[in-house]
């Protein structure tokens, strides 16, 4: 064979194996995608949360600073039930107050019955100073009161929620009391002085209505002392272990010291959840909880979500967080109050229904939901669709699509409405 045939020969088999890749190659072209089929799956949606162990009841006293204590009966750690005397504070000062006003209430009465010499007489420039000092304890009064009410109303939301004991309540209700009796008093003391001011050369019936008011602020006075009395002993409002207790024999109390007693036996898990988070829980949800560094997980169940958010200034996040509580179903002895736990919440399940990874449904700029749907000529068909529940994984599809459909996973950007595919 001559070498012109050779080459001609070499040249020929080149041209066939071209036009035969090319041939192959035709009927593939298209975008190159994988490819995946609507199903049926149980899709259950679930928020985790990071959050702390603490006891269901607890009950706090805030105790008065600068008393002296005389006795006490427990130590922390130590179990106390309802009714316990933990300790007693010096009522010594009390008593002499109690005393004084009791004397200034007797003379009250005994200057109602003979008004006529306690006619006011002085200085009109001493009264009308009087006014001024007694309209400024006043507003004080009034300015206490309005923070306290305020702070019983937090309070009260906090109880309902199961947030804190009925003793911390009763502590602010009865300081609430103590301050409307201020006020009342501060009340009477500006009447008293205006009274005073008005009437300088006032007769006997306007003195007797001075005392007989003069009378009233005292008895409101004797009420408030007799209360701070019977405050100065510690008992214990519920069943429980000491856990804190700054009581010490034979000292003077100091600023924020106080006695803790906590439930030892029930127990609670306490987080705060991010606001998108907390509008899917809702009481009763189930949830499972897991205490750090225990290998055993617990059933729970939402007790309760607070009715107000509130931003953590120290995480640096803006984002309003909602106080979520979960009550302990089946507590052991690894529950110590205080422990960091994590909370898994059931807020929602679908069983038996049409789903699809969520990696291949998309958002385009009118907010509806779509998949790129693989028809019978291989080409994309952007479908519009209606999702449900999703767990994160998997959405729930309600309508747009039907079992075994085939759709395009990761959509790459280039693919559009009509797109040939080439299936990988």
């Amino acid at each position: 064979m001559n070498k012109k045939k050779i080459i001609f020969i070499v040249v020929l088999v080149v041209l066939v194996l071209c036009l035969a890749y090319f041939l192959l190659n035709g009927s593939d072209k298209g975008l190159e995608v994988s490819t995946i089929e609507v199903s049926n799956a149980n899709i259950l949606r679930t928020v985790d949360m990071s959050g702390g162990i603490f006891a269901n009841e607890i009950q706090e006293i805030t105790l008065p600073q600068g008393i002296r204590v005389l006795k006490v009966n427990f130590l922390e750690n130590d179990p106390v039930k309802v009714g316990d005397v933990i300790g007693i504070l010096d009522t010594s000062q009390l008593n002499i107050q109690l005393e004084k006003a009791k004397i200034n209430l007797n003379q009250l009465e005994a200057d109602i019955k003979d008004p006529g010499r306690k006619i006011p007489s002085g200085d009109r420039g001493i009264l009308a100073n009087n006014i001024d000092k007694a309209n400024e304890s006043y507003k004080k009064a009034e300015g206490d009161l309005n923070l306290a009410k305020e702070r019983l109303e937090d309070l009260r939301i906090l109880y309902e929620n199961g947030a804190i004991s009925q003793a911390e309540l009763n502590n602010q209700i009865n300081l609430v009391g103590t301050l409307e009796v201020g006020l009342k008093t501060a009340s009477l003391n500006v009447k008293d002085a205006k009274l005073k001011l008005s009437d300088y050369s006032s007769q006997t019936a306007t003195t007797r209505d001075d005392l007989t008011r003069q009378r009233q602020a005292s008895l409101l006075d004797i009420e408030a002392i007799k209360d701070d009395i019977e405050d100065s002993t510690i008992k214990a409002e519920i069943n429980g272990l000491i856990t804190k207790l700054d009581l010490k024999e034979n000292r003077l109390t100091k600023d924020n010291e106080l006695v803790r007693i906590q439930d030892p036996n029930s127990f609670k898990f306490i987080a705060l959840v991010p606001q998108e988070d907390a509008l899917l829980i809702e009481k009763d949800q189930k949830a499972k909880v897991v205490i750090a560094g225990v290998a055993n997980e617990y059933q729970g169940i939402v007790s309760s979500k607070s009715k107000t958010a509130s931003v953590d200034q120290s995480s640096g996040s803006s984002t309003p967080k909602v106080e979520i509580k979960i009550d302990i179903l089946n507590e052991d002895n690894y529950f110590v109050s205080g422990f960091d736990a994590d909370a898994r919440v059931e807020t929602g399940l679908v069983e038996n229904t049409l789903s699809l990874n969520n990696e291949a449904i998309k958002k385009d700029e009118g907010g509806n939901y779509f998949v790129f749907l693989v028809d019978s000529n291989n080409k994309a068909k952007k479908t519009i669709i209606e999702t449900g529940l999703t767990d994160g994984y998997k959405t729930q599809i309600v309508s747009g699509l039907s079992l075994g459909d085939k759709v395009v996973s990761n959509p790459p950007i280039e693919l559009k409405d009509g797109s040939l595919l080439k299936i990988k």
